[in-house]
């Protein structure tokens, strides 16, 4: 491949500096180089420089530098869709780190957390799992059994299992999280909140709705009393003031979950006024993932009570929403579906069988880890579908799955330092 007039430039600097400073401003040059055409998009480039990086590192580089390396090329790999050597650097990367949890701890979970979202991506659920467990060892090791990262680390373990079809161990490690939270951080924590949400919609998910919608209604209690951390603290004041709406995106998993919990008891009068006021609360432009979710299972919710011309407004609103907001194939998917629904109940069954058509031309472009370009803050609704295949759910969610997981409850904590 033919190299552009400024890849030949950064070339030519390189040997320039290499032959001027000597090995170890090269190393420096093709990690900077790298990380900037990472950020550019150029992954070629990008890849090219990480493995000059890897390759010049000598026996004296830092440990934790050559690991990144390691980290930073599976990275590359896996944009690629090679899961096999993303997965091969990341274990180069742990290898290099040795065996005592306590050095580089920060770095190892982030690696480790890596590892089970390629796991996962590939398709391989127990060997997600076995990385999961090994996380939550090495976290317990270091920083204690009642640490708010041994809460993340659960939540990743209760993601793993859930996704590896054990409900009983994901619910196990959501209610010790739950706890570890509920001790450390305190009831009217905004974690706890998000925490009773991932429980309860577990709880759902697993047909047991009745329980689930005490604990969802209490996890939305808990979060209606703080702010949304999304929000910027510009827009925060000017609502103190009255001069804007106050942004409450942070509420929608726990309202769609409520809602689907209260549909699935039969209580569909509640489950509407629920996903009505979702509806509201997903009114900014930022939000339109979320919005295009809450429409769609008003839709199916109208559907099934007959409201078939609301319900064919709704399903159509939320495609319209979708496609502005380029969501995943997965998610375009289940609301072309039920459009297909709501429109075979209309008996308009030409356009209905086009719509399934389309859903089904959607389920075969999903990528192998499309579900893992999905953000995995819990705001982010969209990525499984719930009981049944029409109603789409947040219970799915690999939450905590990426290193920002540790990150944000870790900052300015000793074990992060490390």
């Amino acid at each position: 491949m033919r190299l552009s007039d400024r890849e030949l430039l950064l070339v030519f600097a390189t040997c320039i500096l290499t032959l001027l400073l000597g090995q170890d401003a090269s190393l420096r040059i093709h990690r900077l180089v790298a990380a900037a055409a990472e950020r550019s998009g150029a992954h070629e480039l990008a890849e090219r420089h990480r493995h000059a990086a890897i390759a010049r590192a000598e026996i004296g580089t830092p440990l934790r530098r050559r690991a990144e390396d390691h980290e930073a090329l599976a990275r590359l790999h896996r944009s690629a869709g090679r899961l096999a050597e993303s997965d091969r650097e990341l274990r180069r990367g742990l290898v290099l780190l040795g065996e005592d949890a306590r050095a580089h701890a920060a770095l190892r979970r982030r690696i480790r957390s890596e590892l089970i979202d390629v796991s996962l991506s590939a398709g391989r659920s127990e060997r997600a799992r076995q990385e999961a467990r090994a996380l939550l060892r090495g976290v317990e090791e270091v920083d204690g059994p009642d640490h708010p990262l041994v809460a993340k680390a659960l939540e990743t373990l209760a993601a793993v299992e859930t996704e590896a079809g054990r409900p009983h161990e994901a619910e196990q490690a959501r209610r010790r999280a739950l706890a570890i939270h509920e001790a450390t951080l305190g009831a009217g924590h905004p974690e706890v909140g998000r925490a009773l949400t991932a429980l309860g919609a577990l709880l759902r998910a697993s047909g047991r709705a009745g329980p689930a919608v005490g604990v969802l209604e209490r996890g939305l209690a808990v979060l209606e009393r703080v702010p949304d951390p999304r929000t910027p603290a510009w827009r925060r004041a000017l609502a103190a003031l009255g001069l804007v709406e106050p942004s409450a995106g942070h509420l929608l998993p726990a309202l769609n979950e409520l809602a689907l919990a209260y549909r699935d008891e039969g209580r569909s009068g509640e489950a509407e006024r629920v996903l009505r006021r979702a509806l509201k609360e997903a009114a900014a432009p930022e939000l339109a993932t979320e919005r295009s979710v809450v429409l769609v299972n008003l839709a199916e919710l109208l559907r099934r009570r007959g409201s078939f011309e609301k319900a064919e407004a709704r399903a159509l609103e939320a495609l319209a929403v979708a496609e502005r907001a380029n969501v995943s194939p997965a998610l375009t998917a289940a609301m072309h579906r039920v459009a297909a629904g709501v429109l075979t109940a209309r008996g308009r069954r030409v356009e209905a069988r086009e719509h399934a058509e389309h859903a089904a031309r959607l389920a075969r472009l999903e990528p192998p880890e499309g579900h893992a370009s999905v953000s995995v803050r819990y705001a982010s609704l969209p990525t499984a579908s719930g009981s049944g295949p029409r109603f789409v759910s947040n219970a799915g969610q690999r939450l905590a799955l990426s290193r920002r997981s540790f990150s944000k409850t870790s900052a300015g904590s000793g074990a992060e330092k490390r």
